[in-house]
């Protein structure tokens, strides 16, 4: 416990916002000013006595439930590759549906006519693009 020496008009400061001041003395009685915020409870410790020992015991805490976590965030899709482009672009012209792996797989066969195996086999990814695009250039 702390215990202050304070005269007439001096007052102790709890926490910034409670200012206790001796307001007056009066032979074994000290007269007490407390300034604090208006939502903060002030009572004299004898009426804090009485409430508790008239109330019944606090409920125990309520049954803590199990919170699911939340949903990881929704990540955008990912924009269509160029095949799949391609596949849109011929559902819409033909009147069967085109499988996926069915438009892939006459893509590569395509590529492979075009250009001979070994070369494909061979030859280094830029130097495959360029071929693959003259030869797209001549077939166009």
């Amino acid at each position: 416990m702390l215990v202050l020496s304070r005269r007439v008009n001096e007052a102790v400061v709890l926490n910034d916002n409670i200012t206790v001041t001796v307001i007056d003395i009066r032979g074994d009685k000290v007269r007490l000013g407390f300034e604090c915020p208006r939502d903060m409870p002030l009572h004299r410790k004898e009426m804090i006595d009485a409430i508790r020992s008239s109330s019944p015991p606090p409920a125990p805490p309520p049954e803590v439930r199990a919170v699911a976590p939340p949903a990881p965030p929704a990540v955008p899709p990912a924009p269509p590759s160029l095949l799949d482009r391609v596949l849109a672009a011929l559902q819409a012209r033909l009147p069967v549906p085109v499988a996926r792996d069915v438009l892939a797989q006459a893509i590569a066969d395509a590529v492979v006519q075009e250009l001979s195996a070994d070369v494909v086999r061979s030859a280094p990814p830029e130097e495959l693009k360029v071929m693959l695009l003259e030869a797209l250039k001549a077939k166009g």
